[in-house]
């Protein structure tokens, strides 16, 4: 049988997604026909591996360049394909669908996918994207820029074919900016300048003219741009090579950060924010080192973590708070 993932798959705009398929008990795929095709975009062609290899002549333009199977794989039944640089239109149903002379089975995967946030160090300057499709001056209309996580924070105004920034969160004075020049064009986006770890969050772009109106949200991240190692270790020195190491935030729903286990990480059920940021020191797993590598640190990686480490009969845990201020991390 074909078995797939028990969960909508969650994917960020611009990362890689591999949507798992294969077929159980291991069964060797390379002389099988492996397809896979969007159900909810009539059928759109995504990948085809045919007689020992792919034939994509008919492939969804939209597609190109951008699937592929693991085929060094395909001899132990798996036949996942590998989707890059996702974009938002990739949301949707997928098909996997293999078939050999006498038998054929698919499953069904559902990914999701977000936008990927404006990442930005603190102290940089940084571009809120907002505009106006197809092109239509904005000049004569309201513009309005407020955060949407913190009581609708008023962050800019532009009205009557001026700022008018008197009721503007004192938080943001003077560090806001229309580009006034490209209004006529219908850009509205916003210029935060000298960004600061608190403003890190969701803003709301509000447009309206006298008969219509309508907004986006953009989500913010905002980096202390370090590098920190979350100290974790078994003593007396024991090797963990062969345990279950796990890192969660025991401050967030759905908490994993970083999941290591029959000698591989496996970290498809991640928090997406920590999506290639994680890693342990694997040369030092056989001296009891499970300290986790957290790279890029982020306002919001600031709570606590747990380390647990586990073996066939025995677990321990410990607990590190993580406190992130600007270019400065405590632990």
């Amino acid at each position: 049988m074909v078995v797939g993932p028990d969960a909508p798959l969650v994917a960020v705009a611009g990362e890689v997604l591999v949507l798992p398929c294969s077929i159980q008990p291991n069964t060797s795929a390379v002389d099988m026909t492996v397809e896979w095709f969007r159900l909810d975009a009539a059928d759109r062609f995504v990948h085809l591996y045919e007689n020992h290899r792919d034939i994509n002549e008919k492939q969804d333009q939209f597609y190109r360049g951008r699937t592929a199977l693991f085929r060094e794989k395909l001899q132990k039944g798996n036949t996942s394909l590998r989707l890059s640089d996702v974009r938002v239109s990739d949301e949707g149903a997928y098909k996997c669908f293999i078939k050999d002379k006498s038998w054929y089975d698919d499953i069904t995967v559902q990914v999701t996918v977000e936008d990927a946030p404006l990442v930005v160090e603190a102290g940089e300057n940084l571009v809120l994207p907002c505009s106006i499709q197809p092109n239509t001056s904005a000049v004569d209309m309201t513009v309005e820029w407020y955060r949407l996580d913190a009581a609708d924070r008023f962050v800019h105004l532009y009205e009557n074919h001026r700022d008018i920034n008197e009721k503007q969160d004192q938080f943001y004075r003077g560090r806001t900016a229309l580009f006034r020049e490209e209004l006529q064009k219908g850009n509205t986006s916003l210029r935060l300048s000298d960004v600061r770890v608190s403003d890190e969050g969701a803003y709301k772009c509000l447009i309206k003219d006298k008969s219509w109106y309508d907004d986006i949200t953009v989500q913010v991240t905002v980096e202390a741009g370090e590098t920190l190692i979350l100290p974790c270790s078994i003593q007396p020195n024991t090797s963990a090579v062969d345990m279950r190491v796990e890192w969660f935030r025991l401050d967030v729903v759905d908490s994993l950060v970083h999941l290591y286990k029959d000698q591989s990480d496996r970290n498809e059920g991640q928090i997406l924010n920590y999506r290639g940021r994680t890693e342990l020191f694997r040369e030092e797993l056989q001296k009891g080192n499970t300290s986790l590598r957290l790279s890029a640190v982020r306002v919001s990686d600031e709570g606590a973590y747990k380390c647990l480490v586990e073996a066939n009969s025995w677990y321990d845990d410990i607990t590190v708070n993580v406190t992130v201020k600007g270019k400065l991390i405590i632990l």
